[in-house]
């Protein structure tokens, strides 16, 4: 998350605050105080053993497969309405213009028609 100069430390405990209110878990914020460069957002570390970690392991995919599920289910709750979340790279121009570029790579990478 970008975290704006102004608000620097409102902004992010208000995404936490709706995330939780919906159920997700979400770590405790770190607060670094005034020396916190702009942009940066800290976290408490959550001792678990990751999820690439369990993906490895025979049937870990399903613990980690209900874990997202229940999780993506929750983040349909949050009402995004005020918070501060990043658009610009999902505004319509800006998907138009990326996937215009993946699509002339991958015309590339096929190659004409025989």
């Amino acid at each position: 998350m970008v975290v704006s100069e102004a608000g620097r430390n409102s902004q992010p405990s208000r995404l936490v605050d709706a995330l939780r209110v919906a159920g997700v878990p979400v770590p405790r914020l770190v607060d670094l105080g005034p020396a916190t460069p702009t942009g940066l957002l800290v976290t408490e570390s959550i001792q678990r053993t990751p999820g690439a970690e369990l993906l490895a392991q025979p049937g870990g995919a399903t613990p980690v497969g209900r874990l997202l599920g229940s999780v993506w289910r929750r983040l349909s709750r949050v009402d995004p309405t005020g918070l501060p979340l990043p658009s610009d790279w999902s505004g319509a121009t800006e998907l138009a213009k990326r996937s215009t570029a993946r699509l002339r790579h991958a015309e590339a990478s096929l190659g004409d028609p025989e």
